[in-house]
């Protein structure tokens, strides 16, 4: 349903009728839940971009422990991103018992994020692999992705059972109802969407849970809803407001973009010496892991893919073999004849690890042609992301 969905652990609570407010035109075909879903489905993709004004509460068991977040949301699609879609947004944010309330404002533009800190008079930028998703908390919560994502509601799509509840208004506008229990056993998830129907949009969005305490609900209040914004050019890259200063967020502990990548050689799986700084004029991509991490094997595919797409061009891709916890045989065997890896593989990595001041894995780098760093991140950054700087960075053949 969202980018970045709320986790609350516990079962989903069983279904309640809803009470019926008004009735939809006698004369108009009985509407089914599949109906309504598809109806909405095709709605939704007709969308680019969107804004609309939004209020994030929790309810029942969790009612005054969860802060309300209200605020306004741009959002634009961007299918060939590495992430689907840039946005902003700007609001507030109330403690749970109503003691205090935070303003915020926030975006990502593709690339960076952007956080404005009130208290400081700060303007934050970041990336997102480097703590930059901490500089988007209260925009990040209430992004319904659904609106601009290719392929919108799919979770609800592949529900167990999809039922059509009694109709609802919200905000004076006449909503269809609809619950979706994604799994066999309620325990395994609940929601419900009303659906406006005239335009077939999401007014308002309900999550059904259980929890040691008892039943609760998180709810998504949507309104102000325009698909057709105007946007003018960098709507999504922040500029610092008036007397505020401007500084780069970085929580990662990797080595900074621009600075000088350290030098190093190390031995690859043919016994011959590979040293970076014989590399210059090249991309590096540097992908450092190591046989136990189930999150390093997950992303060597797209590694593979990007050795593949970038052969013939200056581009050199290496899987740094470190913190390994058997004979380096091991991680060979394991690259070459269990996976048929072909790029680079480099042993003994656990120097160059800790020069690169990696502290789990995977880690990516990219080192520019010029010996500087160009990108890094820890976890599997997905070889969209590394096949934009990539792409971006190699020189012109």
């Amino acid at each position: 349903m969202r980018l970045f969905p709320i986790l609350v652990s516990g079962a989903i609570l069983a279904a309640a009728p809803l009470a019926i407010h008004s009735a939809f035109a006698q004369d108009a075909p009985a509407p089914t839940a599949a109906s309504v879903v598809e109806r909405t489905v095709a709605a939704l993709q007709e969308i680019d971009e969107v804004s609309y004004h939004a209020m994030l509460s929790a309810g029942g068991a969790i009612a005054g422990q969860a802060p309300t977040i209200e605020g306004d949301v741009i959002l634009q699609g961007r299918p060939d991103g590495a992430i689907p879609l840039v946005f902003r947004g700007e609001g507030t944010i109330t403690a749970p018992d109503n003691s205090s309330t935070e303003k915020f404002l926030s975006s990502f533009d593709g690339d960076i994020a952007y956080g404005v800190n009130y208290t400081d008079s700060v303007l934050y930028t970041g990336e997102l692999g480097a703590g930059g998703l901490d500089l988007l908390t209260g925009t990040l919560e209430l992004i319904i992705d659904a609106f601009v994502v290719a392929d919108p509601m799919l979770e609800e799509r592949n529900a167990f059972e999809t039922t059509l509840l009694e109709n609802a208004e919200v905000d004076g506008v006449e909503c269809r109802v609809v619950q979706f229990q994604y799994a066999e056993s309620p325990e395994g998830g609940m929601s419900r969407w009303f659906i406006g129907a005239e335009d077939h949009l999401p007014r308002r969005i309900q999550r059904l849970l259980m929890i040691p305490a008892g039943e609760a609900t998180i709810t998504y209040e949507l309104s102000e809803i325009d698909t057709t914004p105007e946007l003018v050019d960098g709507a999504f890259a922040l500029a610092a407001p008036e007397g505020f200063d401007s500084e780069m967020y970085d929580t990662s502990g990797l080595l900074p973009i621009g600075s000088e990548a350290p030098d190093f050689t190390l031995t690859n799986d043919g016994g011959e010496e590979v040293t970076l700084s014989d590399l210059r004029g090249q991309v590096v991509v540097l992908d450092f892991w190591a046989t136990w991490c189930g999150p390093c094997k997950a992303a060597m595919p797209g590694v593979q893919e990007l050795h593949e797409e970038f052969a013939g061009k200056p581009v050199r891709i290496f899987g740094v073999n470190c913190w390994e916890q058997g004979p380096s045989e091991a991680a060979v065997e394991y690259f070459r004849a269990e996976k048929d890896y072909t790029y680079g593989l480099l042993l003994g990595g656990d120097s160059v690890a800790e020069a690169y001041k990696v502290t789990g894995i995977p880690t990516f780098y990219v080192i520019a042609p010029d010996g500087t760093i160009a990108y890094r991140s820890v976890g599997a950054a997905g070889e969209d992301a590394l096949r934009k700087i990539i792409t971006e960075t190699v020189p012109a053949s």
